[in-house]
Order: C-alpha cells, then structure tokens, then sequence
C-alpha cells in the first residue's frame, strides 16, 4: 500500500518525536533570551550559542575523540562484566530459592549504598587508573542486574510451566522456549538500567580524581573556567548515554526476533 507524501510529513510533524525536538529547541531559546537578558549569569549557564560553538571546536579537535574513546571503552568493558557475572548468578538465586530468600533482600538492600565511597579502597589495590574505576562501578553496577534477573525468572507464570509440563518439555526447553522469552524484557530492565549506571560511576570518578575520558575533560575545562567547553563535554557525556541506550534496545530487539 502506498502512502502519500503529505500523509507521511503529516505523521512526522505530528510525531512524539517532533513534539519533543520542538520543545526542547523551545527551551533553548527561552534560555538564550534568558541569559542575554543577563537574568542569568553566563558563568553559571553559558549561552546556548556559545555552546553549540564549543560542541563543534572539541569535535573537530583531537581531545574529544581521545576523551570519548576512552570513556566508551571503560563503560563497554564493565558493562560486559556486569552482563557476565550479574546474569548467571540472578539465575543461580533462583534456580536455589533458598539462596534467593536469604540473600534477594540483602542485594535490594546494597543497591541503595554508594558503592563509590569504596573508591579509595579499589584505589589502593590497583592504583589510579581505569581498572580501580571499573571494579568501583561494577560493585554497585552488577546489583541491578542480578536483582532483575532473578525476579523475571520467578515471575514467569505458573500456568506456562505447567502447559511445558504437560507437553513433557525438557528443562532445557523449558528455559529456553518458555521462561526466557517471558523473562528477557525484564531482564533488559535491569542491563540497561545498570548500563546507565556504569556511564554515571565512571564519568564521575573520572572527573572526581581528573583522569582520563568525558569525566576528565569537563572537570578540565571546569579548572579553566571555560564554562562554554564543560557544558559541551556534558553534552557530549548525554549523547554516549543516549547511543548506549538506544543499541542497548536495539540488541534487545534482535533478541526478541530470535526467539
């Protein structure tokens, strides 16, 4: 079936998309208005102009692609861990209740710590560099996922295992063609939520002790009192976020396609 092209532009501007690019162009130039007005101070909130201008400077520049890389590479690594290690033991916490019951709370219970205040501790170990950085954000990073994975798997209803039951489908089957399937949205809850926190842990220990990546960048330019260039370096550290989150749904996605 064909569709027309003013149909077609119609969806687009009419789009949650399009609703929420104008919006926030909407703030910018409110924000623009509001800080030449000099309502607000341009050494707390620069102007979104000069912003834009900074944004194109540290792209063009070979600092960024240094930061960003190095930055990526420490999230993608941990968040590996976090999937490698937070998957098999929400599993292993299920598959043992006893094991679930005694420790589901305790896990829920760490999750609310700031992991971060072990920073010094992993600083010791392994000196200052991205290892002591990676370990700090996968002793918080890896919960979620646990956590998740463990409560989709006992979520599954009772009445499919019972129908896997009834067709005598074997415990391999059974994991892979009825409890994963109902289990892999939730599951993604809790990766892409931890994945979200790694980005969090490692941006910020970077800027805390000025090392390396987007975290070291902004608290570069924030010493520098270039006020334009560190809200660049921020805007920078929400598009990682937001590409990791949109390949995070993307794999999710292919998963779900397989089965």
């Amino acid at each position: 079936m064909k569709i027309g092209v003013g149909t077609f532009l119609k969806a687009a501007l009419f789009s949650p998309a399009a609703y929420g690019l104008v919006t926030i162009v909407g703030l910018l130039v409110l924000l623009e208005a509001t800080v030449q007005a000099n309502l607000v101070s341009k050494w707390i909130v620069p102007l979104p102009t000069e912003v834009g201008s900074a944004i194109w400077e540290l792209f063009v520049s070979d600092t960024i692609e240094s930061a960003l890389a190095s930055t990526t590479t420490a999230v993608a690594v941990c968040t590996a861990l976090v999937i490698a290690f937070g998957l098999p033991i929400g599993y292993l916490l299920y598959r043992y209740p006893k094991y679930g019951e005694a420790y589901g709370t305790l896990l829920k219970s760490l999750f609310s710590v700031p992991m971060i205040l072990l920073f010094p501790v992993f600083l010791v170990m392994f000196g200052r560099n991205y290892v002591a950085i990676i370990c700090c954000a996968f002793s918080h990073c890896v919960l979620p996922v646990i956590i998740y994975t463990h409560e989709a798997l006992f979520g599954v209803p009772a009445v499919l295992l019972k129908v896997g039951k009834t067709f005598r489908v074997s415990n391999r089957d059974k994991f892979w063609k009825i409890m994963l399937p109902h289990a892999l949205p939730t599951i993604f809850v809790g990766i892409r939520l931890a994945m979200i926190y790694v980005l969090v842990y490692i941006v910020g220990i970077e800027y805390m002790i000025s090392f390396g990546g987007l975290g070291h960048l902004i608290s570069d330019m924030y010493a520098r009192f270039d006020i334009p260039k560190t809200f660049a370096a921020i805007v920078f550290v929400i598009l990682l976020s937001g590409s990791l989150y949109f390949v995070m749904r993307g794999i999710e996605a292919w998963m779900r396609r397989l089965r």
